[in-house]
């Protein structure tokens, strides 16, 4: 075998790094912090009001989290809190015209950053390399328990 354990350890961690660094191009780009700047994407990729319930779940967060994160938010003017029309204990998160902005200049720089690394792979190998990284993943994922 060409590559050992080891060298996949590195590997990994390498590719931790980089990822880490893109999350942090987020938190400079919109100048917020890490579990704002999740919600504030996650919120404007939703594009429509979202309960706390479903916040808590897709970032993996207590309910309490989520209000203080909401709070900073609503605090900034990037986001506001609607009740339910339906039943007023229910609230819902509803980004504001000014965290679609800063949301959708964060998602273009990424994207941008995306694009020159996809042109920067020569494109004969682009395919393989993805299904190589496609299985790479689904392994991790097994190995950890989710799908």
């Amino acid at each position: 075998m060409k590559y050992s354990v080891e060298d996949f350890l590195k590997l990994t961690n390498r590719m931790q790094k980089i990822l880490y660094e893109r999350d942090n191009l987020h938190k400079t780009t919109m100048n917020i912090g890490k579990m704002e700047c999740n919600m504030l994407q996650y919120l404007f990729t939703q594009n429509k009001p979202v309960n706390m319930n479903q916040l808590a779940k897709a970032l993996n967060v207590s309910h309490s989290r989520v209000t203080r994160i909401m709070d900073n938010l609503v605090l900034k003017g990037y986001a506001l809190r609607k009740h339910s029309e339906e039943d007023r204990r229910r609230w819902f998160a509803v980004v504001t015209d000014t965290g679609i902005s800063l949301a959708s200049e964060c998602s273009k720089k990424i994207f941008s950053q995306q694009r020159k690394v996809y042109d920067n792979i020569e494109e004969g190998k682009r395919d393989e390399l993805y299904e190589n990284l496609d299985m790479f993943i689904k392994t991790y994922e097994k190995i950890l328990g989710k799908k």
